[in-house]
C-alpha cells in the first residue's frame, strides 16, 4: 500500500506568504474556506496534470495498483471529462460503437461532438467498439466478463462512475478495470473525495499515452489540487480500511429499519440503499417529507428513493425508520403531444436522455413526463 505522496505533499505546504493562484492566497476566510491551505497550483514541487511526473503521477500510480489497472489518470471535472477523453482516444479505431443499454447524456455528447456512428442493442455480440453503465443509480451491476466474452475484439468502454469503491472490499460487486479497455469512475460519488474527482482506467501503454495527450486538450489547465489530494487520501483510506468499511455498512443495511408499507429493493451494490414506497404514496413527496427533517436522498423517482450509503453516514440510517408516505399532486403535461423538442429532455439524475434534440414528443414520453416530472430537466 502506497503512502499518499500528493496529499502528504500539499499537506506540508505552508509557506510564510502565498503570491500564486488561487487568490484566497490559503486563508480560511470563513468556514468555507477550511481546506483552502490545501488548494494550490502548479509550483515548483507540485507536479502538472497535463504531464505528471512527480507527486500526481505517484497517485496516479497507486491508484492504479490499489484497483489492478495498468495505468490510471487524475480528472478534476468528473465522469464527464474521463468519458470524453476515452472516446476521444477509441474513436481512432473504432467508426461505429454499440450503447448496450442506457448511458448516461455524456455519453451521447462525446459520440455526436466527436462525430462518431452509434445505436443502441441490449445485447449486442461482436460490436466494433462498445459503451456500457454498470453500475446503475440503483446499485446493479451488468455482467462486463460476459460481455467482453462475447465481444472478445471489441474496444470496450464501462461507465463505472458509481462503482469507485467496488476495489476496496470483497464483499462488493467486482469492478470492470480488468475487462475494459477504459473504466471512468467518479471517486466522488462514493468515496471521501471533492466533487469532481474522477478517475480513467486503461490497460494498454499505447491507450495510455494516447488518453494522457487527449486529457491535456480537453480537461482544464487549471485543476484542482484539493480535489485530486483527497483523490489520493481516500484511495490511501480505502485501501487500509475499506474491508472493515463494508462489512460494518453491509450490517446496517441489511438491519436498517423502515416504516411499515417500505420495501428494501435488493441489487447488486449494498450500499446503494433503495427503497420502494407504499402504493398509495410517492416516492417525490415521501423525500420532500424527509427533506422537511433534515434527511437527504440522493435520488427519488415515482415509486423509489435511493441513498448512497458510506463509511461516514450508515450510523445514521436508523432516521430512515421516520420517513413518512406522502401522495404527490397530480400533474398532466398531455398537451406536449407531438411537440418537437428544442433540446434534450433528460431524466436527472441519472442523466438519461429521454426525448433528443429535434425528436417529437410521443405518448410514451408524455406517461413518463407525467410520472417523473420532478427529475426532468431541458423541458
Amino acid at each position: 500500500m502506497k503512502p499518499p505522496a500528493l496529499y502528504e505533499l500539499i499537506e506540508s505546504y505552508r509557506p510564510k506568504a502565498r503570491f500564486h493562484m488561487p487568490s484566497h492566497n490559503g486563508e480560511i476566510l470563513s468556514p468555507m474556506y477550511a481546506s483552502a491551505p490545501y488548494d494550490i497550483t502548479e509550483l515548483s514541487f507540485s507536479d502538472n496534470l497535463a504531464f505528471p511526473v512527480g507527486a500526481i503521477a505517484q497517485a496516479e500510480d497507486a491508484v492504479a495498483e490499489a484497483v489492478g489497472a495498468k495505468r490510471s489518470l487524475f480528472f478534476t471535472g468528473g465522469s464527464t471529462s474521463a468519458i470524453f477523453t476515452a472516446i476521444g482516444v477509441a474513436k481512432k479505431r473504432v467508426s461505429k460503437f454499440i450503447i448496450a443499454g442506457e448511458v448516461h447524456r455524456c455519453v451521447i455528447n462525446a459520440l455526436e461532438l466527436f462525430s462518431v456512428d452509434y445505436e443502441v442493442d441490449e445485447d449486442p455480440e461482436n460490436a466494433e467498439g462498445l459503451i456500457v453503465t454498470s453500475p446503475d443509480y440503483y446499485g446493479n451491476v451488468k455482467d462486463i466478463a460476459e460481455l467482453r466474452r462475447k465481444n472478445p475484439n471489441a474496444v470496450l468502454i464501462v461507465d463505472e462512475a458509481h462503482g469507485a469503491h467496488f476495489a476496496y472490499s470483497s464483499l462488493l460487486p467486482e469492478s470492470a478495470v480488468k475487462y475494459a479497455d477504459f473504466t471512468a469512475q467518479s471517486m466522488h460519488k462514493t468515496m471521501p473525495v471533492y466533487t469532481g474527482g474522477a478517475l480513467l482506467h486503461v490497460n494498454s501503454e499505447e491507450d495510455y499515452r494516447a488518453a494522457r495527450e487527449t486529457r491535456a486538450k480537453l480537461h482544464t489547465s487549471s485543476p484542482s489540487y484539493l480535489v485530486m489530494a483527497s483523490m489520493d487520501y481516500a484511495r490511501y483510506l480505502f485501501e487500509k480500511n475499506g474491508e472493515e468499511y463494508y462489512r460494518k455498512i453491509k450490517e446496517a443495511v441489511e438491519n436498517v429499519r423502515l416504516p411499515e408499507g417500505f420495501e428494501r429493493v435488493k441489487n447488486d451494490d449494498f450500499s446503494r440503499l433503495v427503497v420502494k414506497v407504499p402504493p398509495y404514496a410517492s416516492g417525490y413527496a415521501v423525500a420532500r417529507a424527509a427533506e422537511e427533517k433534515g434527511v437527504f436522498f440522493e435520488m427519488a423517482t415515482s415509486r423509489l428513493l435511493a441513498a448512497i450509503v458510506t463509511p461516514f453516514n450508515y450510523e445514521k440510517l436508523s432516521l430512515l425508520k421516520d420517513i413518512e408516505g406522502k401522495v404527490a399532486e397530480e400533474k398532466d403535461l398531455s398537451y406536449l403531444l407531438g411537440v418537437t423538442a428544442e433540446n434534450d429532455i433528460v431524466l436527472y439524475p441519472p442523466g438519461r436522455v429521454l426525448v433528443m434534440k429535434g425528436e417529437r414528443i410521443t405518448k410514451e414520453h408524455i406517461a413518463i413526463i407525467n410520472k417523473e416530472r420532478e427529475r426532468i430537466i431541458g423541458l
